[in-house]
């Protein structure tokens, strides 16, 4: 029959058609195909590709593609002569190639003062130890390496120098450069060696002014008597030179504590023993930094226990029967004083003294690093 029975009487000669159709094998996998693998073993991740005799299908690893940059069919063939060249897209857009790289855009002033980013200059590392950053005559830069000198000071070519008039030979204006390091350690009375000054003079001898280790070889001295003792001793300088401004005294100190009642640091006595000029610690409500003249103070500064204060007192000449006194404390000028002449009917200069006179409380103060100088030529002896 070549045509699918329409009347109901055939029905049965069509049944017979389909089940003999039905008879057939057909393949439901892929491996059941007879021009494909018969299985999928050990053919994980591969693809399917026709045989190279054409003839059927099998398994093969996938390839194809680029493996580099210059294997793609829009970019340079090959890096020659392109060396620190970067990839850019062409004029034409429609491929790449290499191009010389553009210069940075300029982004310092975002670092700088008032930028957006602005570095301040000690949130960066620690310079080189050169002097790539020293000021000189010729351009300005940061201060020039400390020389561990106390008797030089910066001066205007740049450079650390003692002041004029001072230094070594005939002419050097030191009186007393005492840090305490090469004494005794123990009682002070009688030690100390200057060619213008005495040797220091503990009167009562007590014990109470001792040299005493700070740490490893460095020394200072120790004023420390009982509560409600006083203690005061002093070298007593050549009076020929008269000691008439200008001169400086420089000394650093500290009190252990800041009880009520103490007082006592560094003076300068006239040849009668009249106070002329002086830096103390005292209480008034709280711990202070007092300059003297006589027995009135013109500084009344905050200080705090247990800290070292560096004192320079620089006496000029003044008016007739008053001298004025410079006064630094940490290198920072504190104001200009006047002082009795040190001078006066003839009497110069003659003591220095340190005490200290402990209230209920007992407090130790401390000196180091003493340098007393003179700004004008020595006498000759």
């Amino acid at each position: 029959m070549t045509t699918e029975p329409t009347d109901d009487a055939d029905i049965a000669t069509k049944q017979y058609v389909d089940d003999a159709v039905s008879g057939v094998s057909v393949p439901d996998q892929f491996t059941d195909l007879t021009d494909t693998p018969s299985d999928y073993t050990g053919q994980g991740s591969k693809v399917v590709k026709v045989k190279s005799t054409e003839d059927g299908l099998e398994f093969a690893d996938e390839s194809g593609g680029a493996s580099s940059f210059l294997d793609l069919t829009d970019t340079p063939s090959d890096y020659t002569g392109q060396a620190g060249k970067v990839p850019a897209v062409k004029s034409t857009e429609d491929g790449l190639e290499f191009v010389s790289p553009g210069t940075p855009d300029s982004h310092h002033t975002t670092h700088e003062a008032g930028g957006l980013d602005a570095i301040k200059l000690d949130d960066l590392a620690s310079p080189d130890d050169n002097t790539d950053l020293n000021v000189s005559t010729s351009a300005h830069g940061l201060c020039p390496k400390l020389p561990n000198n106390s008797n030089q000071f910066l001066n205007g070519v740049g450079s650390w120098a003692v002041p004029s008039g001072g230094g070594g030979g005939s002419s050097r204006n030191i009186i007393i450069d005492e840090p305490f390091d090469g004494l005794t350690t123990g009682n002070i009375d009688g030690q100390g060696s200057y060619t213008y000054a005495s040797a220091w003079d503990d009167p009562a001898e007590t014990g109470y002014a001792n040299v005493i280790v700070k740490s490893g070889s460095d020394k200072c001295l120790e004023i420390n008597p009982p509560a409600s003792t006083t203690q005061n001793i002093k070298t007593v300088v050549s009076n020929k030179f008269g000691l008439t401004p200008g001169f400086r005294l420089s000394w650093k100190m500290k009190s252990s504590t800041d009880a009520s009642g103490n007082s006592g640091g560094l003076l300068i006595a006239d040849a009668g023993g009249t106070t002329r000029a002086s830096v103390r610690f005292g209480y008034s409500g709280a711990w202070k930094l007092r300059f003297y003249n006589g027995s009135t103070y013109y500084l009344d500064m905050n200080a705090s226990a247990d800290t070292w204060y560096q004192i320079d007192m620089v006496f000029q000449p003044g008016a007739s029967g008053v001298g004025i006194v410079l006064l630094y404390i940490d290198g920072v000028y504190k104001g200009t004083f006047s002082s009795t002449q040190i001078a006066a009917s003839g009497k110069g200069l003659e003591e220095l003294r340190i005490y200290w006179t402990s209230g209920t409380t007992e407090t130790a103060l401390y000196v180091d690093d003493l340098i007393l100088e003179v700004y004008h030529p020595l006498e000759a002896a």
